[in-house]
């Protein structure tokens, strides 16, 4: 379908407003026009023009509606041109927007501020997410300050020449971090160990030859605040591992019996001051003695 131009002595006549039909389909498939004045569609498929003046398509999929009803459509608009094509629009020179207008825009124009618009999405959207990996870290050196589980050991070894000797109450005071009280065992083959399993560290409170009742300062970074004491019982066996055989109990602040097993000759208890006491509970054996405690957080 063409069109003449004017001639000299002709004038060129306004756009028409009435509704005559004057619709075209120029090729595809599947396209339909109905009710509508001065519509076009230019090759492409499944279009659907309905009820509007001077819409014109090229492509596919403009106001279709597929045979399940509730299939959204591309809605169409009166004066209007559409283009269905989903690898996008190429064109080769610029775009220009309201080209009849007093301020007529350029896609070219807009490109710098779509970049500048696009970096500065980007940078907000890298600053959020560092701000989130920091939370996260900070969250995780909080953790790895304050651990949980079993962080500590007290373990004792009293052999048959110290396992006999002295009822001194020997306290360990885990909010001030002082030892009190002479193990008594003046033994140097006994053991009286604090395991510091966070720092991997073990601090040695086996004082022989210090005086009934003295106290001496310990050392160490991991909190021992707001702690549990697990006391054992022992073994069945007087050489073996409480933690094989045996079984424990949690320690409160009445004294309970720990140590061999089936025995009362040792007994402890745990303050509501933190503080882990234990001692002697009247005579007993001269067996070798092994017993332990763990501390949980």
């Amino acid at each position: 379908m063409t069109t003449n131009p004017p001639t000299d002595n002709q004038t060129a006549l306004p756009p028409s407003n009435y509704f005559s039909a004057n619709n075209i389909i120029l090729a595809g498939a599947n396209n339909k026009i109905e009710n509508s004045s001065r519509c076009s569609v230019l090759n492409g498929a499944n279009n659907y023009i309905d009820g509007k003046y001077n819409t014109h398509i090229i492509g596919d999929y403009i106001g279709y509606i597929g045979e399940d009803a509730n299939e959204p459509a591309f809605e169409v608009q009166n004066n209007s041109f559409h283009v269905g094509c989903s690898n996008g629009l190429h064109v080769y020179g610029d775009v220009t927007a309201f080209a009849g207008s007093a301020n007529p825009i350029s896609v070219s124009s807009l490109t710098p501020l779509v970049r500048t618009a696009a970096l500065e999405a980007r940078a907000t959207l890298l600053e959020n997410q560092v701000a989130t990996l920091q939370t996260e870290m900070a969250a995780v050196e909080v953790t790895a300050a304050q651990p949980s589980g079993i962080i500590g050991y007290v373990y004792c070894y009293l052999p048959p020449s110290a396992s006999s000797q002295g009822t001194e109450v020997i306290e360990i005071d885990f909010d001030n971090q002082t030892q009190t009280g002479r193990n008594g065992w003046n033994s140097t083959s006994a053991i009286f160990h604090l395991i510091d399993v966070p720092n991997g560290e073990i601090i040695d409170m086996h004082r022989p030859t210090d005086s009934q009742g003295s106290s001496v300062a310990w050392t160490s970074t991991t909190d021992f605040s707001d702690i549990i004491i697990l006391g054992s019982l022992g073994a069945s066996g007087i050489y073996q591992n409480w933690i094989l055989s045996g079984k424990f109990t949690r320690l409160t602040t009445t004294y309970q019996g720990v140590g061999y097993a089936g025995q009362t000759y040792w007994r402890a208890l745990h303050t509501a001051d933190n503080k882990l006491q234990f001692s002697r509970n009247g005579s007993g054996s001269t067996n070798a003695i092994y017993f332990w405690f763990a501390i949980v957080k």
